[in-house]
């Protein structure tokens, strides 16, 4: 690979650019250096048609747990759960964390995490039925576990594989962003970033966990009392997961360019997205609509196998573009805040 001396930029050198500009400049920058796409693309393709591991005897165990427990609309719970067992695929962890047809938007963010969790039909990959004819179960057909406990074993392999992918498609970005050779000395990087990676997901782990704890003592004790809180711990989720989701938004992006942990990356981030909430707010909805309009594109267009190709190639491009356009926009205003903390001391 080539060395560069950064992207080239639509706004003056020194000032921070706008959604639209730094978008721009992203599809330019990876219009001229395609092969910053193979990491997706190449993912897609191994999900599609090489490994193909089916879900289906965890997403069963789970339906006639539902079934047994008696809740109320229990049935249709548990048909929903069966209908996703047919078109996931465990395997399609190995992309959980990159842009991916098969596995949807990347679960790299706390916004797309939200985004996913409160519409799986939007936030998913394609259905795996809807191409019927073009090798839905793969070139070698679909692999179905003895055991629900090996369909976890093989999820969590695909997803720790997955973490890794992330350091090898976003490691060069952010090395394109600082103006430096994007091979020389790159694989020790690449296994920091996924140290650093895997302790970020850690890190939401247990973020998720201490505040979701209290919200669901708090909901049992009021629906003995007869409240249902539904509506709103879910407005309320909504409304804090909206203002966590701009604060952590460049946390995966201040790691990789900073070559720093969670933590300072948690800290650096949320200075950011508290300085500037309304420009990081404007550039979080603006990726997350073109992102999930195209799945619904890429849906439609999965049943030939041209509209395939243009699929995989298309999306692979587009998630890499707004990735590259994410670290320019989070630099961009780093850099103004640095200038402007070194003007104040002085």
């Amino acid at each position: 690979m080539p060395n560069t001396s950064g992207p080239e930029r639509r706004t003056a050198p020194g000032s921070a650019a706008g959604v639209f500009d730094t978008v721009a400049d992203a599809f330019s920058f990876i219009l001229g250096r395609p092969w910053l796409i193979i990491v997706p693309l190449l993912t897609d393709l191994v999900v599609w048609l090489v490994l193909n591991v089916s879900i289906q005897p965890l997403t069963k165990n789970i339906a006639r747990f539902i079934e047994n427990s008696g809740a109320t609309d229990s049935d249709l719970a548990a048909d929903s759960i069966r209908t996703m067992g047919e078109s996931a695929r465990v395997s399609d962890g190995l992309g959980a964390f990159l842009p991916s047809v098969f596995s949807g938007l990347s679960l790299d963010s706390v916004l797309n995490i939200l985004v996913t969790a409160f519409s799986p039909n939007m936030g998913f990959g394609i259905d795996r039925t809807i191409p019927e004819a073009l090798w839905s179960g793969g070139l070698f057909g679909s692999w179905e576990p003895a055991s629900a406990g090996m369909v976890a074993l093989i999820g969590v392999a695909c997803a720790l594989a997955g973490t890794l992918l992330l350091a090898i498609f976003r490691v060069p970005l952010a090395r394109a962003v600082r103006g430096e050779d994007l091979a020389a000395g790159i694989v020790p990087e690449i296994g920091l970033a996924w140290l650093h990676f895997i302790g970020f997901l850690a890190l939401l782990a247990v973020a998720a966990v201490v505040a979701l704890i209290p919200i669901l003592i708090a909901s049992t004790v009021f629906l003995i009392l007869g409240f249902n809180l539904i509506f709103v711990v879910t407005m309320a989720l909504f409304i804090f997961g909206g203002m966590a989701s701009v604060y952590t938004l460049f946390m995966v992006d201040a790691m990789l360019l900073h070559r720093t942990g969670p933590i300072r990356a948690f800290r650096t981030s949320t200075h950011i997205g508290r300085l500037y909430f309304g420009q990081v707010a404007r550039f979080a909805l603006t990726s997350i609509f073109v992102m999930l309009g195209a799945l619904q594109l890429w849906t439609r267009m999965a049943d030939s196998l041209p509209g395939m190709t243009i699929a995989l190639v298309a999306n692979a491009f587009l998630g890499t573009a707004f990735s590259f356009a994410g670290m320019l926009f989070y630099a961009d205003r780093f850099r103004q805040t640095r200038i402007r903390e070194r003007a104040h001391r002085r």
